[in-house]
């Protein structure tokens, strides 16, 4: 399928200050469907804090919720497919170079709720290197 996606990102950060933060929102949805099937629509909304530790290192924590609608269609599973849940990810980032971060998180879900047989994990790491120009 053909998906529009849709979003929004603020990030505030005080030069004379170690602490920033930031807030996202993030729509996915379908705009046609493909052999009787359309996913169902995503939202997902974020939101972080970041405490600069010191000129390389930084300590970050995120709350990330994914609310995912049941699929349509004659060939998906709705009563399989859809959830929410809302997951805690503290994290650490290192500036390698001027322009080049390392980051890490450790996400655990806080909330889960899952329609029907579907696999989850207990836990997720994350692992990214940002690179700004």
């Amino acid at each position: 399928t053909t998906d529009v996606l849709l979003g929004a990102f603020y990030q505030q950060h005080d030069i004379r200050s170690p602490h920033s933060w930031f807030a996202q929102i993030l729509l996915q949805e379908s705009l046609n469907t493909r052999d009787g099937f359309k996913s169902g629509r995503t939202v997902k909304l974020d939101g972080g804090v970041q405490y600069a530790a010191s000129s390389q290192w930084s300590v970050l924590a995120q709350v990330n919720t994914v609310i995912r609608a049941r699929d349509q269609g004659d060939e998906a599973e709705p009563e399989d497919t859809g959830s929410q849940a809302i997951y805690f990810s503290p994290g650490v980032s290192f500036l390698v170079m001027p322009r080049i971060q390392l980051y890490s998180f450790f996400q655990q879900p806080i909330y889960q709720n899952v329609h029907g047989v579907q696999l989850v994990a207990d836990y997720s790491f994350i692992l990214g290197i940002k690179s700004s120009f």
